[in-house]
């Protein structure tokens, strides 16, 4: 089938919404305003940008949600209202990405994924599909993170237990670290710059810059090789 260039009759625009040069819009997709989205931006059909039916929204929410050039959005992706999407970047089929989360340049978010709210995510990252990144997360430039990569952010789980004062926090992840398949990062945590967690662990503490770790809980068994080091290009 050849995709029609363009915005589909089937698109719907609400509100204010700014569209670069050669932005193409697919059948059944919905933008919400006020939204701005650069030029050779692909909004795959059923997408949906600029998603603002918010259970509890925070006061800080940003009113604008941005989509840079050349960015591809995704079937049936979720961008919610305050995202920031910068150039050259991909939502794949099928992710969620929560209000006031920003996505560097060249970046790739797998399918099926879930970005909650109030995240960064730096540039020229590759988070894998079906991948959980939990609200007040951190990721650097470069980052590698596997398929099914599960990331939490309350020490306690005081679901409805609102008498337990708890600050959320989920993890942060340093330049250029890779995480491998099926791992899981526990709130506050901090994987260093250039570390290695390997598939399947449970990382319980922080793991130093250049550092390997391995297991359940996560241990540090060696250190990551010279010239396997993004700085030694």
């Amino acid at each position: 089938m050849t995709i029609n260039r363009g915005i589909d009759s089937t698109a719907r625009i609400v509100g204010s919404v700014e569209l670069g040069e050669d932005v193409v819009i697919e059948q059944n997709t919905m933008i919400y305003g006020p939204c701005k989205i650069g030029r050779k931006t692909v909004i795959e059909r059923g997408a949906v940008v600029g998603y603002s039916r918010i259970k509890r929204p925070r006061a800080d929410i940003r009113g604008e949600t941005t989509i840079g050039e050349g960015v591809l959005i995704g079937m049936n992706a979720i961008v919610y209202r305050g995202c920031k999407v910068d150039n050259d970047s991909s939502v794949f089929h099928g992710t969620v990405v929560r209000e006031n989360t920003d996505v560097g340049r060249e970046t790739n978010i797998g399918h099926y994924c879930v970005i909650e709210g109030y995240s960064e995510i730096g540039s020229c990252c590759s988070i894998w599909g079906q991948s959980h990144i939990t609200a007040f997360s951190a990721i650097e430039d470069y980052v590698f993170t596997g398929p099914f990569l599960m990331t939490t952010n309350d020490p306690v789980m005081n679901y409805r237990r609102n008498w337990i004062n708890v600050r959320f926090k989920g993890p942060t992840i340093r330049r250029a670290a890779r995480i491998g398949a099926a791992v899981t990062l526990l709130p506050g945590i901090t994987v260093g710059r250039e570390a290695v967690v390997g598939a399947g662990s449970v990382v319980t503490k922080d793991i130093p810059d250049f550092a390997i770790a391995v297991g359940t809980p996560a241990r540090i068994v060696g250190e990551v090789p010279k010239e396997q080091l993004l700085e030694h290009e």
